[in-house]
C-alpha cells in the first residue's frame, strides 16, 4: 500500500557532412526482407575497432567510431529512399560520451525508412559480439600499506559507485555491525548519539546511511555531512536537502506503526569496513586525487585482472520534442554495460518512495509529501519524445541505475532484449521525469519477449518492468525472475474521472521468485485508475506467477485506487496471498474489478485493509496450497496458461545462455 502521484497530500485520501558513401548488398536478414517487401536495399556503413575515421565507412574501410558513423547517418536522412544500416564489428567500443540523437540533427529516418544500428550479422549465426561501454579501466594496482589484503590504485577524479573484476560486481562496504545498541535521535540536521562509536568512522563525508524500512517497499538512502563528539555524545550532521527531505517524505510512516522510519539500517562507503572479499571503498579526501580500495577475492590477482570502473551515466539518447520527436531508428543486437548513476552520491541522496522512484525536489506546499519533482532512476538508454523506435535483442548488464527508459514516446518496440545485474530497475514505459522534461504521453507501445532478471542490485525497490500513464500498452510473453521486490507495476492517474492509462494489456509474462528483500510488493501490481470503463481499462491475462519469498506479499496486487482491470486466466501460487490490495476511501477506494477463471490457492482476493466495491469473482479455480504447481500441470487449462507463459518459444534461447556484456 503506498499513494503514489507528485503533489500528494499526507492524507491518504490522495494516491497517488559530404562523403563518399558505398553500396553493399544487405546483410543475410535485413537483404531478405527487403527483397521479400520490394523495397530497396539498405546503404550500409560499417565501423570496426580495425577502422580509421577517415576512411569511407565501407566493409573493407570502416570508420572507427560510432561517433563518425553517426556523421555519415547525418548526411543521408534527408531524404532517404532506403534503410540506413550501419553495421557495427566486434569488440568493445569505451564511449568518452553518449551516442546522442536527435530530429533536429538529422538522426531519423525518413520518408518510411530506418536508420539501424545493429550488431555485424545480426540476426545470423554470425552475429558478432558488440559492447557499448561506459567504463574506464583500473590499472596500477599496488599492495595498500595496512598489511592486509587491501590493494589501492590512483584513480584522478573518478566518480562512481561501482565496480567490476573480471566481469563480477564488486560490493561498496558496508555493514550494519557498528548499529548495534547504538540509540539515535532524530534532529532536524541528523541525529544525536548516546555513544563515542562513530568517531572511529573513517571519512564520514564519504559514508551513507540507508534505510531499509522506513516504509516496507522503500530504502532511501542519504549522506553523512560530518560526525563530531566527545566520549558521551555524538552528533552526526546529515547531507542537506536529503535528509530534510526524508524527514517530510517518511513522516507519513508514523501513521502506518513505524515511529522511527529514519532509524539508520546499514552504513556504506567507509574504509573503516574495508574487510569482505570482493568489497571496495572509493576514497574522496583529495579532490582530484582520488584513491581505489578493493579486497580481492579468493583467486584474484589485481596485476592481472581487467577491473571496470563505470563513468558515463548515459550510453545511448535518443530525444525529440512534441513537433519532432527522433523517429524511426532501430538499435539492436548491442550489450549496453558499465554505466553509473551518481545522484545517490551528493547532497540530494535518494528519497526512494516506490519502486525506481525518488523525491528530488520541495513541495511548494507543506502539506504536500510528493513535490513536481518528483522522478524515476534516468535509464542508461534512454529514448524521450520519439516514434516508432525499435530496441531489439540487446544485452543490458553491469549497470547503476535504470537498464532502459522509454517515456512520452508512441510506437514503441521493446523486444527480445536481456536485463541483468543492474543496481536499478529494467524497463521504464512512460512519464518518469518532471513535465519539463517530457512533452506529451506514451501510446501504442509493445514491451515484448524480454528476460529480466537479477536487477536491483543496488536499490532494492526496484522492478522489473514500470509502466506509469500510458495509453494502449502491452506487456507480454516476459520473463521477469530472482528480484528484490515487485516483478511488474502500472501506474495510472489519481482521479478516476481523468485516468491517464488506458488500454494496458498485461498478458502471459512469466513472473516468479520476487519479493527476496523488500516487503509489500507482488508479482503484477496494479494502482489507480486504469481507464473509464472495463473496455478501455486493463487486462491481466494469462500470466504465471508464482515464488513470492518475504513479508507481505500478494501475486496479483490491484491496489490503492485500482479501478476498471480486468483479471482473467492467470495462475498464482507459492504467495502469501493470490489477489487484492488496499482500498481506502476517496480515489483511493479500489472499485470495478472482475477476477475470472484464474487459479489460484486462496478462494477470494485479500483486502488488507478497507473495503473495495463493485468487485467481481467468479468461475475461479483454488488450487491446493501444498502441490498448486502439480495440481496446475494436472488441469489442462492451467497446463496451457503455464506452457503458454513466459518467453515465445523463438525466443526461449535467450534462457540457454547467462552471457553478461
Amino acid at each position: 500500500m503506498r499513494p503514489f502521484r507528485r503533489g500528494l497530500r499526507l492524507s491518504l485520501r490522495t494516491s497517488a557532412l559530404a562523403i563518399p558513401i558505398t553500396l553493399v548488398c544487405m546483410l543475410a536478414g535485413a537483404g531478405t526482407a527487403a527483397a521479400e517487401s520490394g523495397r530497396a536495399r539498405a546503404v550500409e556503413l560499417y565501423v570496426s575497432p580495425d577502422g580509421d575515421d577517415g576512411w569511407p565507412g565501407s566493409k573493407r574501410q570502416p570508420f572507427a567510431t560510432l561517433t563518425r558513423a553517426q556523421e555519415a547517418v547525418r548526411a543521408l536522412t534527408e531524404n532517404m529512399r532506403s534503410d540506413v544500416v550501419v553495421n557495427v564489428r566486434g569488440g568493445t567500443y569505451n564511449l568518452s560520451e553518449p551516442l546522442r540523437m536527435t530530429d533536429e540533427a538529422g538522426d531519423s529516418g525518413t520518408n518510411g525508412h530506418q536508420v539501424v544500428y545493429q550488431a555485424y550479422g545480426y540476426g545470423t549465426g554470425g552475429q558478432e559480439k558488440v559492447t557499448l561501454s561506459g567504463g574506464r579501466a583500473i590499472t596500477g594496482w599496488t599492495r595498500a600499506d595496512d598489511g592486509r589484503n587491501v590493494w589501492r590504485a590512483s584513480v584522478g577524479d573518478l566518480e562512481t559507485r561501482q565496480l567490476y573484476v573480471d566481469g563480477r560486481r564488486a560490493a561498496r562496504t558496508a555493514t550494519s555491525a557498528p548499529l548495534s545498541g547504538l540509540t539515535f535521535k532524530v534532529t532536524d540536521t541528523g541525529y544525536v548519539v548516546d555513544s563515542d562509536v562513530p568517531l572511529s568512522w573513517s571519512r564520514p563525508e564519504d559514508m551513507e546511511i540507508v534505510y531499509k524500512g522506513a516504509v516496507a517497499w522503500a530504502e532511501p538512502r542519504c549522506g553523512i555531512a560530518s560526525i563530531s563528539g566527545d566520549a558521551n555524545s555524538t552528533t552526526i550532521v546529515m547531507d542537506q536537502p536529503c535528509f530534510r527531505r526524508a524527514q517530510r517524505v517518511f513522516a507519513i510512516a508514523a501513521e502506518w506503526g513505524n515511529p522511527q522510519p529514519l532509524k539508520p539500517t546499514l552504513l556504506e562507503n567507509s574504509k573503516s569496513f574495508l574487510s569482505d572479499p570482493g568489497s571496495f571503498y572509493l576514497d574522496r579526501s583529495k579532490p582530484g586525487e582520488h584513491t581505489l580500495y578493493y579486497v580481492p577475492r579468493p583467486g584474484e590477482d589485481l596485476r592481472r585482472a581487467s577491473v571496470v570502473a563505470p563513468v558515463l551515466e548515459t550510453l545511448v539518447s535518443g530525444s525529440g520534442s512534441a513537433e519532432a520527436p527522433l523517429h524511426d531508428v532501430t538499435i539492436r543486437g548491442f550489450d549496453f554495460a558499465y554505466a553509473t548513476w551518481n545522484q545517490p552520491s551528493g547532497d540530494n541522496g535518494f528519497i526512494n518512495w516506490f519502486g525506481s522512484f525518488f523525491e528530488d525536489g520541495d513541495p511548494a506546499d507543506p502539506k504536500a509529501q510528493l513535490s513536481e519533482h518528483y522522478r524515476a532512476i534516468p535509464g542508461h538508454v534512454a529514448f524521450l519524445n520519439t516514434k516508432r523506435i525499435i530496441v531489439e535483442g540487446n544485452r543490458f548488464g553491469r549497470l547503476g541505475g535504470q537498464a532502459l527508459e522509454i517515456g512520452a514516446s508512441d510506437k514503441v518496440m521493446v523486444r527480445g532484449n536481456v536485463i541483468s545485474d543492474v543496481s536499478g530497475g529494467g524497463i521504464l514505459v512512460g512519464d518518469g521525469r518532471p513535465k519539463d522534461e517530457l512533452t506529451g504521453g506514451s501510446r501504442d507501445n509493445v514491451v515484448e519477449n524480454n528476460w529480466i532478471h537479477d536487477i536491483g542490485r543496488e536499490f532494492h525497490a526496484s522492478v522489473g518492468i514500470y509502466a506509469v500513464e500510458t495509453t494502449d500498452l502491452t506487456i507480454r510473453h516476459n520473463q521477469i525472475n530472482d528480484l528484490p521486490y515487485t516483478g511488474l507495476i502500472n501506474i495510472g492517474a489519481s482521479q478516476s474521472a481523468n485516468p491517464a492509462a488506458r488500454g494496458t494489456k498485461i498478458l502471459d509474462n512469466r513472473v516468479f521468485d520476487l519479493m527476496k528483500v523488500l516487503h509489500d510488493g507482488g508479482g503484477i501490481y496494479l494502482n489507480s485508475a486504469q481507464g473509464s470503463s472495463y473496455s478501455d481499462g486493463a487486462v491481466v491475462s494469462g500470466n504465471v506467477v508464482h515464488g513470492l519469498k518475504n513479508g507481505f506479499n500478494t501475486a496479483l496486487y490491484t491496489d490503492l485506487g485500482s479501478r476498471w482491470v480486468t483479471v482473467r486466466g492467470n495462475v498464482a501460487y507459492d504467495a502469501l496471498k493470490s489477489a487484492g490490495g488496499c482500498s481506502l476511501e476517496g480515489d483511493s477506494q479500489v472499485r470495478h474489478i472482475r477476477f475470472a477463471q484464474n487459479f489460484w490457492v486462496h478462494p477470494e482476493p485479500f483486502w488488507g485493509c478497507g473495503k473495495p466495491a463493485e468487485v467481481e469473482v467468479g468461475e475461479n479455480t483454488v488450487l491446493p496450497a501444498d502441490a498448486a504447481s502439480e495440481a496446475c500441470l494436472a488441469d489442462r487449462e492451467c497446463r496451457a496458461i503455464v506452457r503458454n507463459a513466459g518467453l515465445e518459444p523463438r525466443y526461449r534461447r535467450l534462457l540457454d545462455s547467462q552471457d553478461q556484456p
